[in-house]
């Protein structure tokens, strides 16, 4: 094959590829999927009103439930919560005196928020 015509393989690869990027880049304005700010809608809200401090929280997967280091019986426990109940429950009870490392964040929820690690 002459160079002349590889020369013109190429150029209608380039045009082709060209034009499939720019088709792709319009679609994907159009979707918006990957431009999105995941809390755009995010309503945010006080969680707590304890004595004390609070940190180290953890959120489940599926946004129900809450678990959060807190001060408030004076010790620092673990607690646990149903978003928007504002019941709590504390699961370490005293019974953990070296829980607090702050600068590790300790805790978690299983995938299916049935067990929380800490």
């Amino acid at each position: 094959m002459s160079p002349l015509r590889n020369a013109g393989r190429s150029t209608s690869a380039c045009r082709f590829t060209g034009i499939s990027t720019t088709s792709s880049g319009r679609r994907l304005q159009r979707v918006d999927y990957f431009w999105r700010d995941p809390l755009a809608n995010a309503r945010f809200q006080r969680l707590t009103d304890f004595e004390g401090t609070e940190h180290s929280a953890t959120i489940s997967r599926d946004g129900k439930l809450a678990a959060f280091e807190s001060s408030r019986d004076g010790q620092v426990d673990v607690w646990i919560t149903q978003i928007g109940t504002g019941q709590f429950r504390n699961l370490t009870n005293g019974r953990m005196p070296d829980l607090v490392n702050r600068s590790v964040r300790a805790l978690g929820f299983s995938p299916d928020a049935a067990a929380v690690s800490f």
